[in-house]
């Protein structure tokens, strides 16, 4: 299975390995997968690929980066799979740090060590390979192959193109600290049928977390934020508490409840219906089933919104509602020839604090960097901007965002406290022969997205 390469390391043949285990897993879906634990995670050149997976990140309690690790990298391997043999292998506690969220909130954030990197992702693309081929289409977040523009696509189509009336847009408060770990293992075990690997699984929840020199135990619930695990065991969470419930008591009675469809991604998610009582049916039904689950739905997350072509939506004078999702502020308008149409725009919020962490840059850069360096990182942040809200209608939103760029780069240069001061005709030189990126459409929502997500497949 292994060759040298020119560095003198073991590498992976080409074969997937997983991609044989995925096929079994779709060609079966009730089937529950034995030896998993011994069959991969005890294998040093799985370990080894799932090393070479890893992104180079801010290293855990222990300071090992990814760089150091790679020093004695067959030596390492060798010793990790053997600690995984004896069970003398045991997760490490995370360091704990804090980023900011909207509102002026922090969000903790627990970084594990390159080691149990490592087994995180070896866990994961056992389970992703298993329950891949179970999780259904009405899923995006955290999936190979799908996007936040997919699902974008998704909920764009469905209010322009189906009989929708109503949408019900949600969020679940605290999803990844309010996941209940027995339920957790609970579901995993519906396709897992391996003591050893929901033992070593047992042990990643139950990992504690370090905030400077404070530790803090791991509860009953929660899967730390930051594991590159947990993104797949909430999926593999929510598919059971709201996809499977979804499909099964919604959109399989359409003949009685009409048009019905829901977008996921991740722990956000926008449902759409074509009678307002089927609606109201859901978000109590869902409050209700979220509860047992220990799970509830963020208060300032859950509206019941009048929007879609159907006539009696029209008829409520809904021109003015709209909602958000990723990043994005669906609202109702028409097109020129008087026709309903649902279009989608960067949301205030979102513009405002992008222009605002823009300004904070700039003014920090400045300072300590020629134009030149800091105008690259610009340029970068425009360019990633534009990557992602590009998408069909929003060319105007997006001209605005690279339009304030300059400008406020252009009220830093223009500062005459600094060595070198830029005046508007000598800012726009140094812009014309430094372009910030042209604003492009770059993601086209008027296509089928089954179209899209065929070619993804």
């Amino acid at each position: 299975m292994f060759h040298r390469h020119g560095n003198g390391y073991w590498r992976l043949r080409k074969e997937n390995l997983m991609a044989l285990l995925a096929q079994e897993a779709v060609g079966n879906k009730t089937q529950r997968f034995k030896k998993l634990w011994r069959t991969y995670l005890l294998d040093e050149r799985f370990l080894y690929d799932c090393f070479q997976m890893l992104k180079d990140a801010a290293p855990g309690v222990d300071g090992v980066v990814i760089k150091d690790y790679d020093v004695n990298l067959l030596a390492n391997i060798k010793k990790l799979a053997n600690n995984l043999s004896t069970w003398s292998y045991r997760p490490t506690n995370v360091k704990r740090v804090w980023i900011p969220k909207k509102g002026g909130k922090l969000r903790p954030l627990g970084i594990p060590t390159v080691e149990d990197k490592i087994v995180q992702m070896a866990c994961k693309r056992v389970l992703e390979a298993i329950y891949e081929g179970s999780f259904n289409p009405i899923s995006y977040g955290f999936r190979p192959k799908r996007s936040c523009h997919m699902a974008l696509h998704q909920v764009s189509w469905d209010l322009n193109r189906e009989n929708v009336s109503t949408v019900v847009d949600m969020d679940i408060e605290k999803c990844f600290d309010s996941i209940d770990h027995k339920m957790l293992l609970k579901v995993i075990e519906v396709r897992v049928d391996d003591k050893d690997l929901i033992r070593l699984l047992v042990r990643m929840l139950r990992t504690g977390s370090m905030d400077g020199s404070k530790y803090t135990p791991a509860g009953t619930i929660g899967t730390p934020q930051g594991s590159v695990l947990s993104p797949l065991l909430a999926n593999i969470y929510l598919h059971y508490i709201i996809d499977v419930w979804f499909m099964k008591e919604f959109k399989a009675k359409q003949k009685k409840y009409g048009f019905c469809s829901i977008v996921r991604y991740a722990d956000d998610f926008v449902a759409c219906f074509e009678h307002p009582a089927i609606a109201s049916l859901f978000v109590n039904q869902l409050k209700h089933r979220l509860s047992l689950s220990l799970l509830k739905v963020a208060k300032d997350k859950c509206r019941m919104v009048s929007m879609g072509k159907r006539v009696d939506a029209q008829r409520r004078n809904h021109r003015g509602n709209s909602f958000n999702f990723l990043g994005f502020t669906f609202y109702n308008t028409k097109t020129r020839s008087g026709a309903y149409t649902a279009r989608l725009k960067t949301s205030k919020d979102n513009m405002s604090s992008k222009l605002k962490a823009m300004s904070t840059y700039i003014k920090k850069a400045r300072s300590t960097l020629p134009i030149k360096e800091w105008w690259k990182v610009v340029v970068a942040k425009v360019k990633g901007h534009i990557q992602y809200f590009g998408v069909s209608g929003n060319f105007r939103q997006i001209s605005a965002y690279v339009y304030w760029t300059k400008e406020i780069a252009f009220k830093y240069a223009n500062r005459r406290s600094q060595k070198r001061s830029y005046n508007w005709e000598q800012f726009n030189r140094f812009v014309e022969f430094n372009p910030l990126p042209t604003p492009t459409i770059k993601y086209n929502l008027w296509e089928n997205p089954c179209a899209k997500l065929n070619l993804a497949s």
